[in-house]
Protein backbone atom coordinates (compact mmCIF):
# COMPACT_ATOMS: atom_id res chain seq x y z
CA UNK A 1 0.00 0.00 0.00
CA UNK A 2 1.73 2.91 -0.72
CA UNK A 3 2.58 6.05 1.73
CA UNK A 4 0.49 8.54 -0.52
CA UNK A 5 -2.52 6.29 -0.26
CA UNK A 6 -2.41 6.11 4.02
CA UNK A 7 -1.74 9.77 4.26
CA UNK A 8 -5.27 10.25 2.42
CA UNK A 9 -6.64 8.24 4.60
CA UNK A 10 -4.94 9.58 7.88
CA UNK A 11 -6.08 12.89 6.34
CA UNK A 12 -10.08 11.97 6.42
CA UNK A 13 -10.41 10.46 10.14
CA UNK A 14 -12.51 11.82 12.54
CA UNK A 15 -10.71 13.10 15.79
CA UNK A 16 -10.92 10.33 17.96
CA UNK A 17 -11.66 7.96 15.18
CA UNK A 18 -8.94 5.02 14.14
CA UNK A 19 -9.00 3.45 10.40
CA UNK A 20 -8.94 0.03 11.46
CA UNK A 21 -9.99 -1.64 7.49
CA UNK A 22 -7.27 -0.61 5.14
CA UNK A 23 -4.90 -3.51 5.64
CA UNK A 24 -8.28 -5.97 5.11
CA UNK A 25 -9.42 -3.92 1.80
CA UNK A 26 -5.90 -4.31 0.22
CA UNK A 27 -6.58 -7.97 0.48
CA UNK A 28 -9.95 -7.70 -1.85
CA UNK A 29 -7.45 -5.34 -3.85
CA UNK A 30 -5.53 -8.32 -3.86
CA UNK A 31 -7.67 -11.16 -4.58
CA UNK A 32 -8.48 -9.86 -7.45
CA UNK A 33 -4.88 -8.82 -8.81
CA UNK A 34 -3.99 -11.99 -8.39
CA UNK A 35 -6.56 -14.06 -9.95
CA UNK A 36 -6.73 -11.32 -12.85
CA UNK A 37 -6.05 -14.43 -15.48
CA UNK A 38 -8.75 -16.55 -13.97
CA UNK A 39 -12.41 -17.04 -14.87
CA UNK A 40 -14.71 -14.67 -12.84
CA UNK A 41 -15.79 -17.70 -11.09
CA UNK A 42 -12.32 -17.16 -9.57
CA UNK A 43 -12.19 -14.09 -8.94
CA UNK A 44 -15.47 -14.61 -7.46
CA UNK A 45 -14.49 -16.76 -5.07
CA UNK A 46 -11.32 -15.37 -4.16
CA UNK A 47 -13.10 -11.55 -3.88
CA UNK A 48 -15.63 -13.30 -1.57
CA UNK A 49 -13.21 -14.63 0.74
CA UNK A 50 -11.57 -11.46 1.40
CA UNK A 51 -14.74 -9.51 1.81
CA UNK A 52 -15.59 -11.96 4.63
CA UNK A 53 -12.42 -10.79 6.34
CA UNK A 54 -13.14 -7.07 5.77
CA UNK A 55 -16.70 -7.55 7.17
CA UNK A 56 -16.10 -9.41 9.89
CA UNK A 57 -13.54 -6.65 11.09
CA UNK A 58 -15.85 -4.08 9.88
CA UNK A 59 -18.74 -5.79 12.24
CA UNK A 60 -16.77 -6.63 15.38
CA UNK A 61 -16.15 -2.65 16.21
CA UNK A 62 -19.93 -1.74 14.42
CA UNK A 63 -20.62 0.85 11.32
CA UNK A 64 -21.11 3.75 13.61
CA UNK A 65 -17.64 3.23 15.22
CA UNK A 66 -16.06 3.14 11.92
CA UNK A 67 -14.15 6.58 10.71
CA UNK A 68 -15.80 7.64 7.44
CA UNK A 69 -12.90 6.32 5.08
CA UNK A 70 -13.44 2.77 6.54
CA UNK A 71 -16.93 2.96 5.44
CA UNK A 72 -15.74 4.18 1.89
CA UNK A 73 -13.08 1.15 1.86
CA UNK A 74 -16.31 -0.88 3.17
CA UNK A 75 -18.50 0.02 0.31
CA UNK A 76 -15.69 -0.02 -2.44
CA UNK A 77 -14.97 -3.69 -1.38
CA UNK A 78 -18.40 -4.40 -1.64
CA UNK A 79 -18.96 -3.13 -5.07
CA UNK A 80 -16.00 -5.38 -6.39
CA UNK A 81 -17.95 -7.90 -4.99
CA UNK A 82 -20.73 -7.44 -6.08
CA UNK A 83 -19.50 -7.42 -10.43
CA UNK A 84 -18.81 -11.03 -9.81
CA UNK A 85 -21.72 -12.14 -7.20
CA UNK A 86 -24.41 -9.74 -7.12
CA UNK A 87 -26.23 -11.09 -3.60
CA UNK A 88 -28.82 -9.28 -2.02
CA UNK A 89 -26.70 -9.74 1.35
CA UNK A 90 -23.87 -7.29 -0.08
CA UNK A 91 -27.12 -5.09 -0.97
CA UNK A 92 -28.01 -5.03 2.33
CA UNK A 93 -24.36 -4.38 3.57
CA UNK A 94 -24.22 -1.41 1.45
CA UNK A 95 -27.37 -0.11 2.71
CA UNK A 96 -26.53 -0.30 6.56
CA UNK A 97 -22.96 1.70 5.35
CA UNK A 98 -24.93 4.48 3.08
CA UNK A 99 -27.40 4.99 6.20
CA UNK A 100 -24.38 5.75 8.38
CA UNK A 101 -22.76 8.03 6.03
CA UNK A 102 -26.52 9.85 5.71
CA UNK A 103 -27.04 10.16 9.28
CA UNK A 104 -23.50 11.89 9.35
CA UNK A 105 -24.13 13.84 5.93
CA UNK A 106 -20.55 12.79 4.41
CA UNK A 107 -22.06 10.69 2.01
CA UNK A 108 -20.99 11.39 -1.26
CA UNK A 109 -22.85 11.00 -4.81
CA UNK A 110 -20.55 7.84 -5.52
CA UNK A 111 -21.83 6.13 -2.31
CA UNK A 112 -25.14 6.53 -3.82
CA UNK A 113 -24.19 5.18 -7.13
CA UNK A 114 -22.77 2.51 -5.20
CA UNK A 115 -26.23 1.39 -4.33
CA UNK A 116 -28.44 2.00 -6.29
CA UNK A 117 -26.31 -0.24 -8.61
CA UNK A 118 -26.23 -2.77 -6.30
CA UNK A 119 -30.02 -2.69 -6.06
CA UNK A 120 -30.80 -2.76 -9.89
CA UNK A 121 -28.32 -5.51 -9.75
CA UNK A 122 -29.79 -7.87 -7.21
CA UNK A 123 -33.92 -7.00 -9.17
CA UNK A 124 -34.52 -4.98 -6.15
CA UNK A 125 -36.38 -1.94 -8.21
CA UNK A 126 -38.30 -0.46 -5.40
CA UNK A 127 -35.35 -0.13 -3.73
CA UNK A 128 -33.49 1.39 -6.53
CA UNK A 129 -36.43 3.71 -7.45
CA UNK A 130 -36.54 4.81 -3.50
CA UNK A 131 -32.82 6.14 -4.00
CA UNK A 132 -33.45 7.78 -7.21
CA UNK A 133 -36.40 9.71 -5.07
CA UNK A 134 -34.60 10.73 -2.22
CA UNK A 135 -31.41 11.88 -3.97
CA UNK A 136 -31.94 12.83 -8.05
CA UNK A 137 -28.53 14.31 -8.25
CA UNK A 138 -27.30 10.56 -8.82
CA UNK A 139 -27.84 10.98 -12.07
CA UNK A 140 -28.95 7.39 -13.16
CA UNK A 141 -31.49 6.31 -15.20
CA UNK A 142 -35.06 4.91 -13.62
CA UNK A 143 -35.40 1.32 -13.14
CA UNK A 144 -37.45 -0.12 -15.99
CA UNK A 145 -41.30 -0.42 -15.34
CA UNK A 146 -41.98 -4.73 -14.69
CA UNK A 147 -44.98 -6.18 -15.99
CA UNK A 148 -46.14 -9.95 -15.02
CA UNK A 149 -46.67 -12.57 -17.70
CA UNK A 150 -50.19 -13.00 -19.08
CA UNK A 151 -48.77 -17.10 -18.46
CA UNK A 152 -47.25 -17.87 -15.58
CA UNK A 153 -45.22 -21.39 -16.10
CA UNK A 154 -42.90 -23.60 -14.10
CA UNK A 155 -39.15 -22.96 -14.60
CA UNK A 156 -36.33 -20.74 -13.76
CA UNK A 157 -37.13 -16.90 -13.17
CA UNK A 158 -35.68 -14.51 -15.82
CA UNK A 159 -36.90 -10.95 -17.20
CA UNK A 160 -37.25 -10.38 -20.79
CA UNK A 161 -38.04 -7.40 -22.98
CA UNK A 162 -41.92 -6.31 -23.39
CA UNK A 163 -43.89 -5.51 -26.59
CA UNK A 164 -43.59 -2.36 -25.46
CA UNK A 165 -39.62 -2.24 -26.10
CA UNK A 166 -39.23 -0.09 -22.49
CA UNK A 167 -40.67 -2.02 -19.99
CA UNK A 168 -39.29 -5.64 -18.16
CA UNK A 169 -41.68 -8.50 -18.38
CA UNK A 170 -41.17 -10.98 -15.84
CA UNK A 171 -41.20 -14.67 -16.77
CA UNK A 172 -39.85 -17.94 -16.69
CA UNK A 173 -37.76 -20.38 -18.51
CA UNK A 174 -39.27 -24.21 -18.15
CA UNK A 175 -35.13 -25.01 -18.23
CA UNK A 176 -35.93 -28.30 -15.17
CA UNK A 177 -37.91 -30.31 -18.17
CA UNK A 178 -36.91 -30.95 -22.02
CA UNK A 179 -33.72 -29.69 -24.05
CA UNK A 180 -32.28 -26.76 -23.29
CA UNK A 181 -29.31 -24.33 -24.73
CA UNK A 182 -28.47 -21.97 -22.62
CA UNK A 183 -26.61 -19.13 -23.66
CA UNK A 184 -24.80 -16.77 -21.09
CA UNK A 185 -24.12 -13.53 -23.93
CA UNK A 186 -24.87 -9.87 -23.52
CA UNK A 187 -25.65 -7.52 -26.36
CA UNK A 188 -22.94 -5.37 -25.42
CA UNK A 189 -20.11 -8.17 -25.92
CA UNK A 190 -18.78 -8.56 -29.83
CA UNK A 191 -18.39 -12.13 -29.28
CA UNK A 192 -22.08 -12.94 -28.34
CA UNK A 193 -23.20 -11.26 -31.38
CA UNK A 194 -21.00 -12.41 -33.19
CA UNK A 195 -21.78 -16.01 -32.40
CA UNK A 196 -25.54 -15.35 -32.69
CA UNK A 197 -25.24 -14.28 -35.96
CA UNK A 198 -22.60 -17.47 -36.91
CA UNK A 199 -25.79 -19.67 -35.29
CA UNK A 200 -28.13 -17.83 -36.44
CA UNK A 201 -27.21 -18.15 -40.31
CA UNK A 202 -26.14 -21.89 -39.80
CA UNK A 203 -28.22 -24.38 -41.26
CA UNK A 204 -26.30 -27.42 -39.70
CA UNK A 205 -27.18 -25.59 -36.03
CA UNK A 206 -30.35 -25.30 -36.61
CA UNK A 207 -31.34 -28.69 -38.24
CA UNK A 208 -28.92 -29.99 -35.06
CA UNK A 209 -31.88 -27.93 -32.65
CA UNK A 210 -34.42 -29.43 -34.52
CA UNK A 211 -32.87 -33.28 -34.98
CA UNK A 212 -32.45 -33.47 -31.00
CA UNK A 213 -35.40 -31.24 -29.79
CA UNK A 214 -33.41 -28.39 -27.88
CA UNK A 215 -35.00 -25.52 -27.44
CA UNK A 216 -32.35 -21.95 -26.81
CA UNK A 217 -32.15 -19.20 -24.07
CA UNK A 218 -29.91 -16.56 -24.62
CA UNK A 219 -29.39 -15.47 -21.03
CA UNK A 220 -27.88 -11.73 -19.77
CA UNK A 221 -25.46 -12.30 -16.65
CA UNK A 222 -26.43 -10.55 -13.79
CA UNK A 223 -25.27 -7.03 -13.92
CA UNK A 224 -25.56 -3.70 -12.31
CA UNK A 225 -27.17 -1.83 -15.60
CA UNK A 226 -30.09 -3.07 -17.64
CA UNK A 227 -28.95 -2.12 -22.13
CA UNK A 228 -32.60 -1.69 -22.93
CA UNK A 229 -31.46 -0.41 -26.20
CA UNK A 230 -29.39 -3.46 -27.03
CA UNK A 231 -31.83 -5.53 -25.97
CA UNK A 232 -34.47 -4.00 -28.42
CA UNK A 233 -31.15 -4.53 -31.32
CA UNK A 234 -31.38 -8.08 -30.37
CA UNK A 235 -34.57 -9.09 -30.80
CA UNK A 236 -34.86 -7.27 -34.31
CA UNK A 237 -31.58 -8.95 -35.46
CA UNK A 238 -32.38 -12.80 -33.92
CA UNK A 239 -35.85 -12.93 -33.44
CA UNK A 240 -35.63 -16.85 -33.11
CA UNK A 241 -32.86 -16.40 -30.12
CA UNK A 242 -35.11 -15.03 -27.36
CA UNK A 243 -32.65 -12.63 -24.78
CA UNK A 244 -33.98 -13.07 -21.15
CA UNK A 245 -32.05 -11.30 -18.03
CA UNK A 246 -31.35 -13.43 -14.89
CA UNK A 247 -32.57 -12.78 -12.40
CA UNK A 248 -30.34 -14.16 -9.94
CA UNK A 249 -27.15 -15.98 -10.31
CA UNK A 250 -28.31 -18.87 -7.96
CA UNK A 251 -30.87 -19.28 -9.39
CA UNK A 252 -28.32 -21.22 -12.18
CA UNK A 253 -26.18 -23.26 -9.96
CA UNK A 254 -25.04 -25.23 -12.81
CA UNK A 255 -23.31 -22.22 -14.56
CA UNK A 256 -19.65 -22.38 -13.24
CA UNK A 257 -19.05 -18.93 -15.16
CA UNK A 258 -20.68 -15.92 -16.07
CA UNK A 259 -18.30 -15.33 -18.95
CA UNK A 260 -19.39 -14.41 -22.50
CA UNK A 261 -20.36 -16.19 -24.27
CA UNK A 262 -20.64 -19.45 -22.97
CA UNK A 263 -23.17 -22.83 -24.09
CA UNK A 264 -24.73 -24.59 -21.61
CA UNK A 265 -26.48 -27.94 -22.56
CA UNK A 266 -29.18 -29.18 -20.22
CA UNK A 267 -32.02 -32.32 -20.72
CA UNK A 268 -34.34 -32.42 -17.75
CA UNK A 269 -32.99 -30.11 -15.54
CA UNK A 270 -29.47 -31.50 -15.13
CA UNK A 271 -26.09 -30.18 -17.25
CA UNK A 272 -25.27 -32.50 -19.82
CA UNK A 273 -22.47 -30.23 -21.22
CA UNK A 274 -21.10 -26.99 -21.92
CA UNK A 275 -18.17 -24.93 -24.32
CA UNK A 276 -17.23 -21.39 -24.16
CA UNK A 277 -15.70 -18.36 -26.16
CA UNK A 278 -16.20 -17.43 -29.54
CA UNK A 279 -13.24 -16.57 -31.61
CA UNK A 280 -13.24 -18.15 -34.89
CA UNK A 281 -17.05 -18.89 -36.97
CA UNK A 282 -16.46 -22.73 -38.01
CA UNK A 283 -14.73 -23.73 -35.05
CA UNK A 284 -17.16 -22.25 -33.15
CA UNK A 285 -19.94 -23.31 -34.66
CA UNK A 286 -18.20 -27.02 -34.62
CA UNK A 287 -17.72 -26.44 -30.43
CA UNK A 288 -21.67 -26.27 -30.08
CA UNK A 289 -22.39 -29.16 -32.65
CA UNK A 290 -20.54 -30.90 -30.77
CA UNK A 291 -21.85 -30.21 -27.71
CA UNK A 292 -25.53 -30.94 -28.75
CA UNK A 293 -24.21 -33.89 -30.03
CA UNK A 294 -24.14 -35.35 -26.56
CA UNK A 295 -27.55 -35.43 -27.09
CA UNK A 296 -29.06 -38.86 -28.90
CA UNK A 297 -31.40 -37.89 -32.18
CA UNK A 298 -34.98 -38.25 -31.26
Amino acid sequence: MSAHFLLLLAASVSPGVQNILPAEFERVVQAELTQAGSTSAVRGKAIADAYAQLHAAAHATGLDALSDSDLDLLLRAARKLQVYRPQERVERDMAAVVDVLVRRGTQSTVHLQTWFDAAIATRKFATATSILLAHPQIGRPPPPKVLDADITLDGVPVYALADDGQSLLRRRVPAQSGRWLVVVSSPGCGFSTRAAKDLHDSELFRARLAERNVSTAWLQPVEKTLDIAGARRWRDQHPDFPLYWASAQRDWPELETWDTPGFYLFQHGQLIGAASGWHDTRDGIQAVLSLLDQIPTR
